[in-house]
């Protein structure tokens, strides 16, 4: 599992980073145990995996509008079994943002999605992972799977004070 959390130091280094470098966003993503379930029935997929690849700021300021892009989210039981079909799965974001709540993001990817952030320095926005889905085999010799990985933290940015000049 990747969980990804950074302090106020963590943040100016990494915004002087990104501005060094002309870049806005950074890269999350994790594999988080699941309990899932088969159409039709198969067996020892009872457990699995919900993976998820996003990408969005390092900070956030208040009043600012931003884009999440989902790159790729899949769930598979059992051994990985290397990709699926028909990929897709759902998100919650929550905190100091509008929209705030669950979206279903799928293939093809990558998925994008705008915010506003609402919330004040110290607030912060967390993206968790909700549960995802797939078709794994080649149709029509394979099975639909849906993993639950019960709304695990992927990633939580901190809202903060824009700097001087910013």
């Amino acid at each position: 599992m990747t969980r990804s959390r950074m302090t106020r130091a963590g943040i100016a280094a990494a915004t002087l980073v990104l501005a060094a470098a002309g870049l806005s966003g950074c890269e999350f993503g994790g594999g988080f145990g699941a309990t899932c379930s088969t159409s039709p029935p198969v067996p020892h997929q009872e457990f699995g995996t919900v993976s998820a690849l996003i990408d969005m700021p390092w900070v956030l300021h208040p009043g600012e509008t931003f884009t999440l892009e989902v790159r790729n989210m899949i769930g598979f039981g059992g051994p990985p079994p290397g990709g699926g079909t028909m990929a897709g799965g759902t998100l919650s974001v929550t905190g100091g943002v509008s929209p705030s709540g669950n979206i279903g993001v799928g293939a093809p990817y990558p998925d994008q999605f705008e915010f506003e952030v609402t919330g004040q320095p110290g607030d912060s926005v967390r993206v968790g992972v909700i549960g995802a889905s797939s078709f794994q085999g080649t149709f029509p010799n394979g099975f639909f799977i849906s993993c639950n990985a019960h709304d695990q933290e992927l990633v939580r940015v901190e809202i903060v004070e824009p700097e001087d000049g910013a």
